[in-house]
């Protein structure tokens, strides 16, 4: 009996020593699985902005009145492109010179180039980063002198 008295307080210190050491692995494990969280949760909210965007402009460029819209927009104006529920700023501009091959099929008409950035942005996650998308068409013209 002698033996079984002097024992008593052992069990528990031996059971809080082991504890201790397993109670903060559980937390180091249960913050660093928080923070993958947040990480994978801003990568979904940053790929989803690039879709939206993208989508918007793939709506734009392929939009049937676009080329009527570069052919008679003012120069060096921007004007605005509903494709909700984000907005597209569409800014036609001129060129001297067209980048693609470009030839005229009569003695009095010469190469007109306009060229149209179609740029779209939104505003993602927690802290508002912003991420903008620019797409360039050009349109090469026929005028008369």
């Amino acid at each position: 009996m002698r033996v079984h008295r002097q024992q008593r307080g052992v069990a528990l210190i031996v059971a809080l020593v082991i504890l201790v050491p397993l109670t903060l692995i559980a937390v180091v494990v249960m913050q660093s699985s928080g923070m993958s969280l947040k990480m994978a949760g801003s990568g979904a909210s940053l790929q989803r902005a690039e879709h939206q965007v993208e989508g918007a402009l793939e709506a734009v460029l392929g939009d049937a009145s676009l080329a009527t819209r570069i052919a008679t927009q003012t120069i060096g104006a921007a004007s605005a492109i509903d494709t909700t529920p984000l907005i597209t700023t569409l800014t036609v501009n001129t060129e001297s010179v067209c980048k693609r091959k470009f030839e005229a099929s009569s003695q009095n008409v010469t190469p007109a180039c306009r060229y149209a950035d179609v740029t779209t942005n939104i505003n993602y996650g927690k802290i508002n980063s912003s991420i903008s998308f620019t797409a360039g068409v050009e349109q090469p013209l026929l005028k008369s002198d």
